[in-house]
């Protein structure tokens, strides 16, 4: 059976998989690729049953009008010959495609093209033909005894006036063109099954038709397998490839490629991928840790023989489904500061620095102990708060709460042990028994943590105990109040989460949730461009990236339920664009009273 396909340099991944599926289909094939470059496709050159011709309207005209000339060329030079887009992937015998003497395509109700509103007279540019045969041009079969009506398909896809006509602008073309000449000239259609050989038997509407049974993918409405896969209308095949149903996408990456071996081999050859990235320093290295974390667990799954593999008994699919749940909490890092504190990342964020502050004023915190030091330590010390933080490792977080007079201590901690007995003794010398406040966020890890809450409950008597990473240590809070005989007082639901309790005897009311709006008295801020290019071209868009410092009494919110603007008026430039422009408003207050969220 002769096939041709039409397709550009940057389609050559996807004639690839049309190739390598029809080698492995029981189709006794030749194929013909008219290209806009044979050279492009030097790599494919030598596979079985497999052409290229350099189509040079593909250049001139574009790949949708050059169509019509490789439908010319093909029966001119091979006679009745099976038609193809090059984002097909064959899965079995396509004999079937083959009508003699007939053109044959498969029924296209136009269902899909919701931007058509008369289905009946779908060409703008002629209102009068009548839709009587609509079919989808993916898969056709063309029949010699049609020559001379391709040829003549071909002379009017020259006009840019014919063409124009008979296309849906924007929308659709080829398909569109070849059926109005099919329908003004009254050419008998053969339909083949498109449940078989067309893009309804394997997606509609975005939703999957097909089941997977042994080697073949199976269509839910027939029940009869599919003898290719049409990608018709997916602009990114290998991202639906990698979200597909696992055994439906398995087969078809499997037919439609060559040499699979391993697992695990296959995976080098991805990996092999990556390797661009690496070339310069990441702006988050956190995140090989979560591709290496994933990677484990997914060559876990991939090993070994699936349906012989028997998961009862284990307490989880995975193989360490603590390191999992803890990236699932895992927060990015960002640049954006609450109140001069770093948020993200390690730290907390806006919304759980504004509730520990309202925290330590609604339940009247004087005396804290907290482990981890850093930004909350600096939170607590301008609030006037007696804290003492004790730090398991060194870092600049350490640093910055000791450069900001903080009482910080770094106390080596193990998981078997805890914390240093004599470095924690150290550093509690000075440290009431009793405290209002012991703040748990650190050290890292889940069992790490929990060993630090029970050692440092042991150590003092506190009111109040404040947990962070409440939503992934839902085990730890658990585990410690059941220990320490502790009481819920409050929870707020965070990304992260964060839990309140208190010791038995202790009344407490939950910490009061703001209001959600009120009223804006003094809006003074400014407004400071840190960084911006050099230059920008007209017309095109630029990246800024601007500080916003509010120099009021009163809270902005950037998460309020319904934003306010603050209209500004004046701006003064304090610098030269080459280095970075800075602003600020001359005249900062709204000319009307405007109302806002009250939190940071």
């Amino acid at each position: 059976m002769k096939v041709i396909a039409i397709a550009t340099a940057d389609f050559l991944p996807y004639v690839r998989r049309l190739v390598l599926s029809l080698q492995k289909s029981s189709t006794d094939f030749d194929l013909t690729v008219y290209c806009d470059s044979a050279d492009a496709f030097a790599a494919l050159r030598n596979s079985k049953g497999c052409s290229f011709q350099t189509l040079s309207e593909i250049r001139s005209l574009g790949v949708k009008r050059a169509k019509f000339t490789a439908y010319a060329r093909a029966l001119a030079d091979y006679g009745d010959c099976v038609y193809l887009d090059a984002d097909i992937i064959a899965l079995g015998d396509l004999g079937g495609l083959s009508v003699p003497g007939r053109f044959a395509g498969c029924a296209d109700d136009l269902s899909a093209c919701t931007f058509i509103e008369d289905k009946r007279h779908p060409w703008p540019g002629d209102p009068s033909l009548v839709n009587e045969a609509y079919v989808n041009s993916g898969v056709l079969h063309l029949p010699l005894a049609l020559r001379d009506f391709f040829e003549h398909m071909r002379a009017l896809s020259l006009s840019d006036a014919s063409w124009e006509r008979h296309i849906f602008p924007g929308m659709l073309y080829d398909n569109h063109f070849l059926c109005a000449h099919l329908n003004r000239e009254k050419i008998p259609v053969a339909l083949l099954d498109e449940r078989r050989y067309n893009w309804q038997g394997f997606r509609q509407d975005g939703v999957l038709q097909v089941a997977r049974m042994g080697n073949a993918l199976i269509n839910r409405t027939s029940g009869e397998p599919l003898s290719l896969v049409h990608f018709a209308g997916v602009r990114d095949i290998d991202d639906l490839l990698c979200t597909l149903p696992v055994d439906v996408s398995s087969l078809l990456c499997e037919v439609s490629s060559e040499g699979v071996s391993s697992p695990r081999h296959e995976f080098t050859r991805f990996q092999a991928a990556l390797g661009k990235q690496f070339q310069a320093p990441l702006a988050d290295d956190f995140v090989m840790q979560v591709y290496q974390r994933f990677r484990h667990e997914l060559l876990q799954v991939a090993d070994g023989d699936w349906q012989q593999r028997d998961f009862c008994g284990k307490e989880s699919y995975l193989s360490d489904a603590s390191s999992m749940l803890s990236l699932a909490y895992s927060r990015p890092n960002t640049n954006t500061l609450w109140s001069g504190l770093k948020c993200g990342g390690a730290y907390l964020t806006g919304d759980e620095y504004n509730y520990l502050e309202r925290l330590l004023h609604h339940a009247n915190i004087r005396t804290a102990l907290e482990t981890g030091a850093g930004e909350t330590s600096l939170l607590l010390r301008r609030n006037d708060i007696d804290a003492v933080a004790l730090e398991a490792n060194q870092g600049p977080w350490l640093d910055r709460a000791l450069a900001a007079g903080c009482k910080a201590f770094h106390v080596p901690f193990s998981n078997e042990s805890g914390f240093d007995a004599e470095g924690l003794k150290a550093a509690l010398q000075d440290m009431p028994k009793q405290v209002d406040l012991v703040f748990i966020d650190s050290p890292i890890g889940s069992v790490a943590r929990r060993r630090a809450a029970s050692q440092i409950l042991r150590e003092v008597s506190a009111r109040f105990v404040l947990f962070h990473d409440a939503c992934r240590d839902a085990d730890n809070l658990f585990r410690v109040q059941a220990e320490h005989g502790l009481r819920l007082v409050d929870y707020y639901p965070s990304a992260r989460g964060m839990v309140l309790f208190a010791f038995d005897g202790i009344v407490q009311a939950p910490v009061p949730a703001e209001a959600l709006e009120v009223v804006l008295r003094d809006a003074t801020c400014a407004i400071s461009i840190l960084a911006c290019p050099d230059r920008a071209a007209v017309g095109a868009g630029i990246s800024l990236t601007v500080e916003l410092r509010n120099l009021s009494s009163q809270v902005f919110s950037s998460q309020a339920p319904r934003p306010r603007a603050l209209p500004i008026t004046g701006w003064t430039r304090t610098a030269q664009p080459s280095s970075g422009m800075a602003t600020e408003p001359r005249s900062p207050s709204p000319s009307t009273q405007a109302t806002w969220p009250r939190s940071r």
